[in-house]
């Protein structure tokens, strides 16, 4: 009640100052409509003579400071249904009127009639629309203003670039407290694995994979690249080979690496190389490893079953395999293909038993099959031996048996002296019939190239769950020490659990310690949102009465990155949380920003 009686004060006191301008000014007219007042005249000259700015601009300042305080103090009654476009616009006009008013006019009497209806119309014009602004001004509806919740859920970022020679850095955009700010997201420590997380269209293979792919190349690594979409991730790794070549020039002491495909598609552009190579196969597992690998990829549901059934049938294959290797080093001749293995296969089951368990290091590994023969067990042998014959029959392409033939080149990928960038081209319309021999030549990779002493080397399989790669997590757990950057690209983690099993998929995800995630629902922006974990958040509640607006004002811990805004991500728009080193520290390893890759560089490769 104070404040209103305080308030009414205040305009009672602006009316009186307004009477006192319009008194100074236009004097003149009533003396010239009634004549002279003695009292009227000393009350002028007191004014004149007082020196208070009751005339011109500067008594137009001091009258709109008197009406907007006493309206302030007032507190009129809040209303959330005025037009604040016609308010503000009628508090303008009437502001732009009264200082209008207040310019000279000489000593026309028209000129007096104006400025005194402006000065008066400017007048009221403040009082009602000032009151009008005042009734909403307070009233600001913060879920218009911000209705996700964007200025609380952001944060400060690294800025600063951290160069190694190991290191990825992709520049990024990202808005903190309303503002826009440049940072950079630092791959210091890429050995320690990264998940490249996004749905379809999301950007993770144009902002993330090839950004890592450029910079590695540059840095002369070599690599194994899993090439899903046939020559999409080829083409770009070559031109950016050829770019860093013409700015280096490859005559340095250390050499760039040397591009080989493997490429069932398109006969011309494709190297040969046998994975089954004898020399490679050095003891039984070798062979049981090779088998598992080719049948899990045509059988993927054999991935997460570890049956007795698929158990026979991959030591069926393993024997097999086993008996080229030993029959190809005793022949002399290049007998140990997958070819070979096909054809094998579908000799009858008692011939090829009896052939092959006349070898003893071939007989240990039959020993259920030989038992079986011993007992007549036809119709057990024949189901198991018809489920290899029936996924290897789906490899038995010219195409496939031509590439897996021979050895234009070793498997040894980081050999330091002569580098390789490797390149496993599959196609999706084939994927279930390349999966098999792409996955055989990834996991042989992966033997070679797991050992100290090597170049490093970076190992980027985009759309990872279309391929089983049986020594995924050995590389991922051990490949830092031996500097290998394991950098895997899938869609969401529910599509690695469908194809890996969700033991396998917890153990991937878990031992990744760098994770990038663009777009994503379900359980992928769940995980996601869970890494990012809480901060304290500012909360304003607003409460409106007759005659007040109270605000509250308290700070909760809330979600920073939750799983709607996640899943609302644009293109190009990615989270995540980097793995540091012991003397490359990165104070905060969160990022959430749009990433700006080199388009410059894209265009030239």
């Amino acid at each position: 009640m104070q404040d209103k009686n305080k308030g009414y004060m205040g305009m009672y006191l602006s009316a009186f100052y307004f009477v006192i301008i319009v008194f100074h000014e236009y004097y003149a007219l009533y003396v010239y409509h009634y004549g002279q007042q003695p009292l009227l005249d000393k009350t002028y000259t007191y004014f004149v003579r007082s020196g208070l700015p009751t005339k011109g601009m500067m008594a137009r300042v001091l009258l709109l400071g008197l009406l907007m305080g006493g309206i302030m103090i007032y507190r009129p009654i809040k209303k959330e249904n005025i037009d604040r476009t016609k308010s503000v616009v009628g508090f303008t006009i009437s502001l732009s009127i009264l200082f209008i008013s207040g310019l000279p006019y000489g000593t026309s009497l028209s000129g007096m009639y104006i400025t005194l209806m402006l000065l008066t119309c400017s007048y009221l014009g403040l009082m009602t629309y000032g009151m009008r602004l005042f009734q909403f001004l307070d009233f600001m509806n913060l879920a218009e203003k911000d209705p996700f919740n964007d200025a609380n859920e952001t944060f400060k970022q690294t800025e600063e670039r951290i160069d190694t020679p190991h290191s990825v850095n992709i520049p990024y955009a990202y808005t903190h407290k309303g503002k826009q700010r440049k940072g950079w997201i630092n791959f210091v420590n890429l050995f320690r694995s990264l998940l490249v997380i996004g749905t379809p269209g999301s950007g993770k293979s144009f902002s993330v994979i090839e950004e890592i792919m450029a910079q590695f190349i540059d840095k002369k690594f070599a690599m194994v690249i899993y090439d899903f979409k046939f020559d999409t991730l080829t083409r770009k790794a070559n031109g950016y080979l050829q770019e860093a070549k013409k700015k280096e020039g490859d005559n340095s002491e250390i050499p760039f690496p040397k591009l080989y495909r493997i490429c069932f598609d398109d006969l011309r552009m494709t190297h040969k190389n046998n994975p089954m190579d004898p020399y490679r196969l050095t003891n039984q597992s070798d062979a049981i490893d090779t088998a598992a690998t080719l049948m899990k990829n045509l059988n993927p549901e054999w991935i997460k079953r570890q049956d007795y059934f698929s158990r026979s049938a991959i030591s069926y294959t393993g024997g097999c395999i086993w008996y080229l290797k030993k029959k190809s080093e005793e022949t002399g001749n290049y007998i140990c293909t997958p070819g070979h293995l096909t054809i094998l296969t579908t000799v009858k089951i008692d011939i090829l038993m009896e052939i092959m368990t006349k070898d003893v290091e071939v007989r240990q590994i039959l020993v259920p099959f030989r038992d079986a023969l011993e007992k007549e067990a036809m119709e057990q042998l024949s189901g198991q031996t018809s489920t290899v014959q029936i996924s290897l029959s789906s490899m038995a392409t010219k195409e496939i048996f031509y590439v897996m033939s021979g050895n234009d080149f070793s498997l040894d990928v980081n050999e330091p002296r002569y580098p390789k960038i490797v390149s496993l081209q599959n196609n999706p319309e084939r994927k279930e019939v390349y999966s098999a021999p792409l996955g055989l030549y990834m996991n042989t990779i992966l033997k070679q190239v797991n050992k100290p002493g090597k170049r490093p080397m970076a190992l980027i399989i985009d759309e990872v769950p279309t391929l089983f790669i049986m020594l995924l997590r050995t590389i991922i757990d051990t490949g830092r020490e031996n500097k290998i950057a394991t950098i895997l690209g899938l869609q969401s983690v529910g599509q690695l659990i469908l194809d890996y099993g969700r033991e396998l998929a917890d153990v991937i995800y878990a031992n990744c310690a760098n994770v990038i995630c663009g777009a994503a629902k379900g359980e992928t922006a769940r995980r996601l949102s869970e890494l990012f974990g809480k901060i304290h958040q500012e909360r304003i509640s607003k409460n409106t009465s007759s005659s007040d607006v109270s605000t509250n004002w308290s700070t909760q811990m809330m979600e920073l990155l939750p799983k709607s805004k996640i899943a609302s991500m644009s293109t190009g728009h990615f989270a995540g949380l980097l793995a540091d080193t012991f003397e490359h520290q990165i104070p905060e390893k969160k990022c959430y920003g749009q990433l700006l890759p080199d388009i410059e560089g894209k265009e030239r490769a």
